[in-house]
């Protein structure tokens, strides 16, 4: 019994401390939240985010989280997500990327906006999975180090200690449970326990989807039922859930298919981080 409560005082509770202090270094303060949400959505209305084409990284920082809440208002009836939590999921959101030079804020943001393009041009998706989509790409790299994933497992990393695959997509998506069951920022508080067993279901596959190694393996099993003119996005879940995954990847590198100019700025701004490698 005595060896039992030491550890509990040498493990456990220096682990509930960390937790504590990296639950409020990430914490949106009060004062923030407040000049946030005093300012009205209808006042950003002259960003034109229905435009592909759009120059995400010369938008201005603080622009950036009224214009997810455009997105997810534009396409989904978000009455029952609360607008004060939500807004402080963003915020908390964009405080849990580190300064890294690509898989920042910044890329998050791209990200949902390609997938808001998407979703705002396409009618195969429910409105449950065009908020699990956008939520997705939002928390899709976060708390990323700026290391892939054959640099973290060639390190011993302790993250690669952690998980056995898609070593990075698996950390994100934890971070992003991590935050959602936080007081003030669970957006799903008016779920119900399958609803949000179900978007989180979602959001893990999505997020998983991004590791390129998963990419790969989706392409090929979607290119096969294409190919055989059997794709089934109605009737077979799988391929839905391929088609989802192979969405997230095309999020993930829309920079790619945009102007010359937005396309090279973008591709500087990685390469600088696989030089860090």
């Amino acid at each position: 019994m005595y060896t039992f409560c030491v550890l509990i005082e040498v493990i456990v509770y220096p682990l509930q401390v960390a937790s504590e202090v990296l639950s409020y270094h990430r914490q949106v303060m009060p004062t923030e939240l407040k000049e946030y949400l005093e300012r009205p959505l209808d006042e950003f209305n002259n960003y034109d985010i229905d435009k592909f084409n759009l120059d995400t990284l010369a938008l201005p920082e603080h622009v950036k989280p009224y214009l997810v809440m455009r997105m997810m208002y534009n396409l989904i009836d978000m009455s029952n997500y609360p607008q004060d939590i939500l807004m402080n999921f963003i915020l908390t959101i964009r405080k849990s990327y580190r300064k890294v030079p690509y898989h920042n804020w910044d890329h998050a943001f791209s990200v949902t906006h390609a997938c808001y393009y998407i979703m705002k041009n396409s009618t195969m998706f429910e409105p449950n999975e065009q908020l699990g989509l956008l939520l997705s790409c939002l928390c899709h790299d976060l708390d990323h180090r700026g290391y892939n994933n054959d640099f973290t497992k060639k390190h011993d990393s302790h993250l690669a200690a952690l998980y056995s695959t898609s070593v990075l997509e698996n950390h994100h998506f934890n971070m992003a449970c991590s935050i959602m069951q936080e007081e003030g920022t669970n957006i799903f508080v008016n779920l119900s326990p399958s609803e949000y067993k179900s978007m989180l279901r979602l959001m893990r596959k999505s997020i998983l989807a991004t590791d390129l190694v998963q990419f790969f393996q989706n392409r090929k099993a979607l290119d096969t039922v294409v190919c055989n003119s059997t794709l089934n996005t109605t009737g077979n879940a799988s391929h839905r859930d391929m088609v989802m995954s192979v969405t997230m990847t095309a999020c993930d590198l829309g920079s790619a298919a945009k102007s010359w100019e937005i396309h090279r700025a973008s591709t500087e701004i990685i390469f600088k981080e696989f030089y860090n490698q």
